[in-house]
């Protein structure tokens, strides 16, 4: 399995982290922490540049979810990445948090010098884009530190 030159991995929430990868050069293009509202107009602009393969956390509603917030910020911005992805004919995905959070911890980001200090929305992007390069065959061998 093999990925595109772009990976953009996506947060989303009322505040939503991205993080553009270019597997060209090996490292992070664009990192971004933007409010719901300008989500759309952000997804369309870097999908339509970049045509990178999408990867999204996913989000389930679940009766702690509605005891919790009524907020649909991240339903709707799945929806909104999804169209996108296959209106520019790009790769897309949705993993769960919490595989993310258990495989790309903060030790590991750091060792891999992608952890995102005081920006948790980012960070938890780039929890998302290891987990799915390491899925599409990716390794570096200073996961092993974390």
């Amino acid at each position: 399995m093999s990925v595109g030159r772009y990976v953009l991995a996506v947060d989303p929430g009322g505040t939503t982290g991205m993080v553009l990868y270019d597997m060209f050069v090996g490292g992070v293009a664009e990192i971004y922490e933007i409010p719901h509202a300008d989500v759309g107009f952000m997804l369309e602009r870097i999908i339509e540049q970049y045509h990178p393969d999408v990867v999204c956390e996913s989000f389930t509603i679940t009766a702690n979810t509605v005891s919790n917030s009524q907020a649909p910020w991240s339903l709707k911005q799945l929806g909104v990445a999804e169209y996108l992805a296959a209106k520019y004919h790009c790769p897309y995905a949705e993993q769960m948090p919490v595989t993310a959070k258990k495989f790309a911890t903060n030790e590991r980001l750091k060792a891999l010098d992608l952890y995102v200090r005081g920006h948790g929305h980012a960070t938890d992007a780039m929890r998302h884009l290891v987990i799915y390069l390491v899925r599409h065959g990716w390794w570096d061998d200073r996961l092993k530190e974390g």
